[in-house]
């Protein structure tokens, strides 16, 4: 639990609290893969690359367009050296839905999810990930293990529309290991030059963390700004709150 969380559950009243963790849950506004249908890529054997394709995967952000009948989900695990496996898994082992990315000791490997309709090039009919308008960013809820501190862990994101597609990378280099609560990852559709959100034809992750670094995919989805007020403006609240209260005290005592 954050801090935020923590000051909500401290501070304010029952009433107010399951408004509180409403706003929280609101920022996700559709997964792109609610991540449960099974399906796992090893690559045990030298450098090189193994691939996994799972047709006919249900529940994707893609059937918003009944046009997309068969959806692929293609695993690409890159090894890039060491000696062992590299694997991924959907769903996890410990928090049930999710992906789980790991690397034996000594083990370098790159993770790809890419998402195929049956266009040329793997591209899928067009798909409004805005959602109506309701979002404005890819999120992705992660946890590392086994990262050592200073390390890269590289998140990527690749949209298209059109004939055009754009990546966007993020960077972290700290180990996040609480399953209960993932960081977010915020990929703002405003960064993707040149890309139409409310008509994507084409997308995919590619998970790149260092030698021996383990990464889990809680969520993916698309969702809006968290509006979880800061604790200054709680404390504003509050106040506000007990003057009512106080108000109302002097209104009854006076009738």
């Amino acid at each position: 639990m954050n801090k935020k969380n923590v000051l909500l559950t401290t501070v304010l009243s029952a009433a107010l609290v399951p408004m509180a963790a409403g706003m929280a849950e609101a920022a996700i506004v559709q997964a792109i893969d609610p991540l449960t249908a099974t399906q796992t890529v090893t690559r045990n054997q030298g450098s090189g690359t193994t691939v996994s394709n799972l047709a006919n995967l249900p529940g994707t952000i893609l059937s918003n367009n009944p046009l997309n009948t068969n959806v692929t989900r293609r695993l690409s695990l890159l090894k890039q050296g060491g000696v062992g496996p590299g694997t991924a898994n959907i769903p996890t082992a410990n928090f049930g839905p999710g992906l789980d990315f790991s690397n034996n000791a000594g083990v370098n490997s790159r993770l790809t999810l890419d998402y195929r309709g049956t266009l040329a090039g793997g591209r899928f009919r067009p798909v409004d990930f805005t959602v109506g308008g309701l979002a404005d960013r890819i999120t992705l809820g992660i946890i590392l293990n086994d990262v050592a501190l200073g390390e890269n862990t590289n998140f990527s994101v690749t949209l298209g529309s059109g004939t055009s597609t754009f990546t966007k990378t993020f960077l972290s280099n700290v180990d996040y290991s609480n399953p209960n609560n993932p960081l977010p990852i915020d990929f703002l559709f405003s960064d993707f030059t040149g890309i139409n959100a409310t008509a994507v034809n084409s997308f995919s992750i590619t998970i790149d963390p260092p030698a021996n670094g383990d990464v889990s995919l809680k969520f993916l989805g698309v969702g809006n700004a968290m509006t979880t007020p800061e604790p200054t403006a709680l404390l504003g609240l509050l106040a506000v709150a007990g003057a009512t209260v106080t108000m109302r005290k002097k209104q009854l005592q006076s009738k």
